[in-house]
């Protein structure tokens, strides 16, 4: 196996998008919503966006409400500070040193029967690197799996929801933070156990043959601003698989609870923060909004 290989590969596990699943979506409700909220305290503001991470241009231009909420804001928050070079570097050097088994270990000694088979079948399909596939550890497989994914529906992360508010933030000169870094994102995952890697692995491959359908499902539901409907794409694969709940705890759960507990921070000044986080982060009753609900702020889908 060649190194640069495995680097070319590898280097696909830096950009973020959504987890499709499947579900289900409804007819548009009227008035229109969208999957925007409002948020006030007693002294500040925030707008409450939930992202697509990749996207079609068709996605633009945006409502009118959710850019005039941006425009009027002092601060840009984002899931990730997708501006951020520092972060940048860090991730690379980080999926570099980890994203790979060291000489003589391979995948197929840390994934179940069923989970192997599911890889093989997805190797084949898209005519990837079987000698490369060998030495990439699950959790940085599972991105690229999620990736390749995106690509088959024809979604770009230059279409996505965050970047173009961090491109909008640059050209006005609006501060831009992250809840989270990418370097932490990887961090986490890569910590998991072995069971937790294959099971994070198991969610990428189990439907990828439906990736068009799934992923177009996510859109369809965030421009109805449909929040059932993408809490059912998000949590189906635990209601079939149960086994799975843990992966979800990590990567949603308890995210959502760290990323509230600072957006309630933002709400203490008095200040308008625009704050753009994944779509999913937003739904669920563990879920961003409905916890700010629970904490009597005033929130208002928009």
């Amino acid at each position: 196996m060649r190194p640069q290989s495995l680097r070319r590969i590898l280097s696909l596990v830096l950009p973020l998008c959504c987890c499709a699943i499947a579900g289900h979506t409804a007819e548009n409700a009227a008035p229109q919503k969208h999957f925007f909220w409002k948020v006030t305290s007693g002294r500040g503001v925030v707008f409450l966006l939930g992202t697509i991470h990749v996207g079609t241009a068709d996605l633009y231009p945006l409502p009118p409400v959710i850019e005039s909420s941006f425009n009027k804001s002092s601060t840009l928050v984002e899931e990730i500070n997708i501006t951020d070079v520092d972060d940048t570097k860090n991730s690379k050097n980080f999926v570099a040193q980890n994203g790979a088994f060291v000489v003589g270990d391979f995948i197929s000694n840390h994934l179940r029967e069923e989970t192997r088979n599911q890889l093989a079948r997805f190797v084949t399909a898209n005519g990837l690197n079987v000698q490369v596939i060998l030495h990439i550890r699950p959790w940085a497989l599972s991105m690229i799996v999620g990736n390749i994914e995106a690509k088959t529906a024809g979604l770009d992360g230059t279409k996505g929801l965050d970047k173009h508010f961090a491109d909008e933030a640059l050209k006005m000169h609006k501060p831009i933070v992250g809840l989270e870094t990418n370097e932490g994102h990887l961090r986490l995952i890569a910590s998991f156990s072995d069971v937790l890697q294959d099971q994070l692995l198991m969610i990428a491959l189990r439907d990828a043959n439906k990736a068009t359908q799934q992923l177009h499902e996510i859109l369809n539901a965030w421009k109805t601003g449909n929040s059932d409907a993408l809490e059912a794409i998000i949590t189906q694969p635990v209601h079939e698989y149960p086994w799975l709940k843990p992966v979800e705890t990590k990567i949603i759960d308890e995210r959502n609870d760290t990323m509230t507990q600072k957006i309630e921070e933002f709400l203490k000044t008095p200040k308008t923060y625009f704050v753009a986080v994944g779509a999913g982060h937003m739904v669920g009753e563990r879920g961003i909004v409905s916890q700010l609900r629970a904490k009597n702020y005033k929130v208002e889908q928009m």
